[in-house]
This record gives C-alpha cells, structure tokens and sequence, in this order.
C-alpha cells in the first residue's frame, strides 16, 4: 500500500523564500565624502575671532564591510582645511578612524543610517602634525541606494581632545590641552561590491 502521501499526491517541499537583497550577502563598501565643518566650541582662541582652529572643510575617504543584519564596520581617512585667522599658512586636521553604522530601511531604496566614530587627529601647520589626540564623532545620515551605488548626506558631531599647541604668533607661549568641537554637514558618495 503506498504511503498517503504518495496516494493522495502531496506537493514536494516548497523551497524557502528568498531573502532581501539586503541580506543575501556580505558587502564590501567604499567611497568618499565632502564635509563642511563648523566650530562649535575651540579652546585654540587668543579672543572670540582669533582662533588657530576654526572652521573648515575637506574630503574623507571610507571603507568598510556591510554585514547581512545591516551593520557596517569600516575606517577611514579625513582631512581638512581650517581657518587658522593667519596664524597657519594652511591649517590641516587629519584623522584616522574606526567607525560603525546601522542601515535602518525606511523605504525599498531609503535608509536612515545612525552612525559612530572614533578616531586619532592631528593638527598643524601644511600637513605637519603639531597638536593630537583622540576623537569621537556621532550622526546620523539619509542615504539612498541604488543598484550598486549610494548617496547620502549626513550631519554629526564632533569632540576631540588635543594636547598642547605652540602659539605661532608669541615666541614661547603656547594654547593649554582642549577640547574643540565641530558641527558637520556631508554629502557621502559611495559604491558597494558583494564579497
């Protein structure tokens, strides 16, 4: 006697569903960024318009792995030009960081990206290392993807402690350890690669 499911011709096992694109695989993920920084707070001041790091802009440079739950851990790059009130010939902030990032959907195409950072920075005069420190950055960022590529434009904040810089306008004297801190607004082009 044949067993009922053969009998009554049960269907075969029906194969699982796919999953969403977003977690079919692991993601290598790279790219760049154009920051405007905006000082918020800077110990680096001889009076409220003479400040050795103020203001600026600059390029970051990312690289990371986007992880099937939607996690993304990576580093990167930073550097900027800030004003200097004359000071510097050209006032350089440089930054290596770790950073991680949450894709939360909020749309077939649209994510909401919360994101952390924690870094070194180095300041000084044309790309001369004459303060450092460590650094933290948090923000959040909207970023659209589409097929392989991705454009988001985040704001975030930034702290960092740096130690003690030599005041190039009077021999000898020097600003005290402090704590500058940025406001930032970027526009993130980026392009990912299935591993």
């Amino acid at each position: 006697m044949l067993p009922a499911s053969v009998a009554f011709g049960e269907d075969a096992p029906s194969k699982p569903a796919p999953l969403p694109p977003a977690y079919e695989a692991n993601i290598f993920q790279f790219g760049v960024a154009i920051a405007g920084k905006f000082a918020v707070g800077s110990p680096f001041c001889r009076s409220s318009t003479t400040c050795i790091l103020g203001s600026g802009g600059g390029i970051a440079a990312r690289f990371g792995h986007a992880f099937r739950q939607r996690w993304f851990v990576g580093g990167g790059y930073d550097f900027s030009k800030h004003d200097a009130s004359l000071l510097y010939r050209i006032g350089i902030l440089q930054q290596v960081r770790i950073e991680s990032r949450y894709q939360y959907p909020l749309g077939k195409s649209w994510f909401l990206v919360p994101f952390s950072a924690f870094g070194f920075v180095g300041y000084g005069n044309e790309w001369s290392i004459q303060t450092w420190g460590p650094s933290l950055t948090l923000g959040t960022a909207a970023e659209a993807h589409v097929g392989n590529s991705i454009v988001g434009l985040g704001f975030s904040w930034q702290g960092m402690y740096l130690q003690r810089l030599a005041d190039p306008g009077h021999a000898g004297e020097s600003f005290s350890p402090g704590f500058p801190q940025f406001f930032s607004l970027e526009l993130r082009l980026e392009a990912t690669e299935r591993l």
